[in-house]
């Protein structure tokens, strides 16, 4: 089976902005995209968007989810000088974030830029760590006045803003919102590349909201489709830059998906990940294992959906991860593409029940 990758698509998917409950910019270019390569598109009530494939008459139903939000911040408070104050939608770490650009979205959709400014240094340097209170985005305008003329008030979005760049290895590149279009990307290039192929499920490929705030849209997808099984890609720990432990994450970028054991939200079924692993040696498609004892993916919910799922979760290296640039190796995009494409073709009705069936 040859595979190709649209990478002009999946630079247009990073640079989309959509934080935490304003993803309809990412789900659009997704419709835009894939609307006519699959034979039903279904939306929940909170933005999230489903592709389906179907197979043949009572499929197993195979639910792959990735979330379309990305990490941001929202205005919380203007003050008489114009300076904008923000709080955090999703985990920042707040030192990474002085002086870097960002992106406000007014009400009526237009974006002007700003920088993240800071209290001074020397007052910085008496604190044991910064906090968000130490923290504003300067937009360059002379006085509150201004800045609401433009459109700009509390509530408002803001976005990183950090272009799609290859690095000296081209493979490995670096843009914001790898979290999670990396997944986004994952689903779309696998409901591309298996147009004509016949699979004996039903392809479910959701793109989640809010997953950063509380795993919220995968689990209302979850009721709509009521899945057999269940996965999620996403980004996964990195653990091949200096200063890392193994106890924390054993993953390299370039070596291949992760195929998780169990995060903090969910357990991958033995069974299933067993499956995975043969897939993945048969098809010789690198892979890693990840123990992950903290965070979560949309698998947290979507396993949990009327009498449960199977769960399984399928996660890419990525440095950097809750950042204004993270990094990723294209191999591991690719391969990830590559075992769900032949995963799929061995979710028969036969070994679907058997995943299902623990003793």
């Amino acid at each position: 089976m040859e595979f190709k990758f649209d990478y002009d698509y999946i630079e247009k998917l990073t640079q989309t902005n959509g934080i935490s409950g304003h993803e309809g910019a990412v789900a659009k270019l997704m419709h835009d995209e894939l609307k006519d390569l699959c034979d039903e598109v279904l939306f929940d009530n909170l933005g999230s968007i489903i592709f389906v494939k179907k197979g043949p008459e009572n499929a197993p139903k195979v639910m792959i989810s990735a979330h379309l939000d990305q990490i941001g911040f929202i205005i919380a408070d203007i003050d008489d000088k114009g300076f904008a104050f923000i709080k955090p939608i999703g985990g920042w770490w707040p030192a990474q974030l002085m002086t870097q650009d960002v992106c406000v979205t007014t009400e009526d959709g237009k974006e002007y830029p700003g920088v993240i400014g800071h209290k001074p240094s020397k007052e910085l340097t008496q604190k044991a760590k910064i906090e968000f209170d130490d923290l504003f985005i300067d937009f360059g305008v002379k006085d509150k006045e201004e800045l609401l003329g433009l459109g700009i008030q509390v509530g408002d979005p803001v976005t990183p803003v950090s272009a799609y760049k290859p690095l000296a290895n081209p493979r490995y590149v670096a843009t914001k919102a790898w979290d999670n279009r990396v997944g986004c990307a994952i689903i779309s290039e696998l409901l591309k590349n298996i147009q004509g192929q016949e699979l004996p499920c039903t392809l479910y490929l959701a793109g989640t909201v809010q997953e950063e705030v509380g795993i919220r849209g995968a689990k209302t997808c979850a009721q709509i489709i009521n899945p057999d099984v269940c996965i999620s890609t996403d980004i996964g720990a990195y653990g091949d830059t200096p200063g890392c432990k193994s106890f924390d994450s054993t993953l390299k970028l370039g070596e291949g998906p992760s195929i998780a054991i169990l995060d903090a939200t969910a357990m991958g079924n033995k069974k299933f990940i067993k499956l995975a692993r043969e897939v993945a040696k048969k098809n010789d498609i690198p892979y890693q294992t990840d123990v992950m004892l903290g965070g979560g993916t949309d698998t947290g919910e979507m396993h949990k959906a009327h009498d449960g799922a199977v769960p399984l979760t399928v996660s890419i290296a990525t440095r950097y991860g809750h950042a204004h640039n993270s990094v990723i190796h294209l191999d591991d995009l690719e391969n990830s593409v590559r075992l769900f494409a032949h995963l799929a073709k061995e979710l028969t009705t036969e070994k679907v029940q058997d995943l299902k069936t623990f003793f």
